[in-house]
């Protein structure tokens, strides 16, 4: 039959400190208490306190409205800025270069949508040119502008509109 060792810690006579062993159990006992205190007073505190939450509806409430390009108008229009060279890429699948020549004319489709405010807050490519840098940077580029904003019955929308942009390589 095995009996337990129960052992005591042990003071060093000489030096009069306890032993480090001791007190790193001691140490590492009184971390673990102390979260175990904090975990159960904050359980305490907040199963005593009632849940108040707020249900808040994160959907649209108005459809977003298509709009024509001829209701669009600019109230700030983007400065568009097209270098040859930034116009070089290469395709993402294959890896090869993109060329673009001399009097090429690139066109891509975007669709804004635009807040109550005239802000354009998300742009889509709707057709791409096939010069992805192009359509890229006429992404960036038409998010400088700022339009008119747009009305029902006197009252701002939210809407989308469908921008063509054009460029012919210099």
């Amino acid at each position: 039959m095995t009996s337990k060792l129960h052992t005591k810690p042990t003071f060093n006579a000489t030096s009069n400190n306890i032993d480090s062993k001791f007190t790193t159990h001691i140490t590492a006992i009184g971390k673990h208490s102390l979260l175990s205190i904090l975990l159960t007073f904050f359980t305490l505190i907040a199963s005593t306190k009632t849940a108040q939450a707020e249900l808040v509806d994160l959907s649209n409430p108005e459809p977003v409205i298509q709009f024509s390009t001829q209701d669009a108008s600019w109230l700030k229009q983007p400065e568009f800025y097209f270098r040859e060279g930034s116009l070089r890429c290469s395709d993402s699948v294959t890896g090869e270069p993109i060329r673009v020549r001399s009097g090429q004319i690139l066109e891509v489709t975007l669709s804004l949508l635009v807040d109550e405010q005239g802000s354009i807050t998300h742009v889509n490519v709707r057709e791409s040119s096939g010069n992805r840098c192009f359509d890229r940077k006429a992404t960036r580029q038409v998010k400088t502008g700022i339009m008119k904003p747009f009305f029902i019955k006197g009252k701002k929308v939210t809407g989308r509109v469908t921008l063509p942009i054009k460029f012919k390589v210099p």
